[in-house]
């Protein structure tokens, strides 16, 4: 089981907000912490289109959907959560926010730096 998950915003961000998540996970792992980043989650396998979905990876042309389904369960795997700053106005951090709050998870806050408070 990792200790940490990072949730934070990526769609409409430069890169989907990669160096953000790198330097929070770069700082988890130096402190000695498992860490999960969303960055290196397959999206969700399925045969068709990709569900309707209110953004689409440029990388690959997935739905947000897609990556959610694998995302929010990775995140159930972990300890706890953290969220990078920017996560209020994502669609699907605010979920993942509300599902690790509603299952008992420890929610910690990073600042830009990727530290946590």
């Amino acid at each position: 089981m990792a200790d940490y998950y990072i949730a934070g915003p990526m769609a409409g961000m430069p890169d989907l907000n990669r160096p953000a998540f790198r330097r929070a996970a770069e700082h988890l792992r130096n402190a000695g912490h498992a860490v999960v980043n969303p960055h290196d989650i397959a999206p969700h396998a399925h045969e068709g289109p990709c569900p309707r979905s209110y953004a689409t990876n440029p990388d690959d042309g997935h739905a947000a959907a897609c990556y959610l389904r694998t995302c929010l369960k990775a995140m159930l795997e972990c300890r706890a959560v953290v969220m990078l700053p920017g996560w209020e106005a994502s669609v699907g951090s605010r979920e993942e926010h509300r599902n690790a709050a509603f299952c008992g998870m420890p929610i910690h806050y990073a600042n830009e730096e990727g530290r946590v408070a």
